[in-house]
């Protein structure tokens, strides 16, 4: 990431608007000083899942790629998580192709962070989900060699 361009984004991280922390969480990746790393690790804090969601896939996404993540990204392997979301407001999480799609990029972001075994046993434990797309993303992760990672 170029440093001007992370600078003029770092702000809206903190703003009012979830939209706005979840488009400038998903806007700073790659290569990127330590004061992003570190505004992004106090995002994994944010009230709003989509944020929290985001701004893991995205420390996923630094290099080198932020263990910390894990946690959030432990929760979005969940369909539970989603339906409890929905459960509070049905305009959030109610299409099932959605969730599926947010649920695979977890899975593919435990590749690039190297899941460690705990998370790989979770994984594991995902290989015959009930949504395919996911079980497929499962068996990819699990059967890549490692070096192989994700992008």
């Amino acid at each position: 990431g170029d440093a001007a361009q992370s600078a003029a984004i770092l702000p809206y991280l903190e703003h009012a608007d979830s939209g706005l922390r979840t488009v400038a969480a998903g806007a700073l990746h790659g290569p990127q000083p330590e004061d992003v790393r570190q505004a992004l690790l106090r995002a994994l804090e944010d009230p709003v899942l989509e944020v929290r969601l985001t701004v893991a896939l995205t420390l996923t996404r630094l290099v080198p790629p932020e263990q910390r993540a894990a946690a959030v990204l432990r929760e979005a392997l969940s369909p539970a998580v989603f339906a409890a979301e929905h459960a509070r407001d049905r305009s959030r999480f109610g299409q099932a192709e959605l969730v599926s799609d947010i649920r695979v990029e977890v899975v593919r972001a435990f590749s690039r962070l190297g899941p460690s075994s705990e998370d790989a046993a979770r994984l594991e434990a995902l290989r015959n989900d009930p949504d395919l797309a996911v079980a497929a993303a499962v068996r990819a992760v699990l059967e890549t060699p490692a070096g192989e990672k994700a992008q």
